[in-house]
């Protein structure tokens, strides 16, 4: 669950923070970064949106680099969410400190 918040950011996270599953500390910590990421992937996907739309009125054969332009924004989730399934821990430089000062778990306290 902590794998596909990274993907399916803010709804995931939302819902394992508001769930009984708080008490696992490690998905609440994930929950907690995976829900700061949402700003920037969302920041990424409307990006995206004005690049497609550039791309469209320059040339609309490219149309075929839509659909790679769209995967960019998921990419970070991507590579951060295998990581948490396969090694179980990521640490993202900004995210991680910001998760800890916003959202505290037990043990840090």
């Amino acid at each position: 669950m902590a794998a596909i918040g990274y993907l399916l950011t803010p709804v995931v996270p939302v819902v394992v923070l508001t769930s009984t599953t708080k008490t696992d500390l490690m998905l609440r910590r994930h929950a907690a970064q995976a829900l700061l990421w949402s700003v920037p992937f969302l920041l990424l996907l409307v990006g995206f949106c004005v690049a497609a739309i550039a791309l469209l009125r320059w040339s609309p054969l490219t149309v075929c680099l839509l659909p790679f332009l769209f995967l960019v924004p998921f990419i970070p989730g991507g590579v951060w969410g295998r990581k948490v399934y396969l090694e179980g821990d990521v640490m993202i430089p900004v995210l991680t400190r910001a998760a800890a000062r916003l959202f505290p778990t037990q043990e840090q306290s």
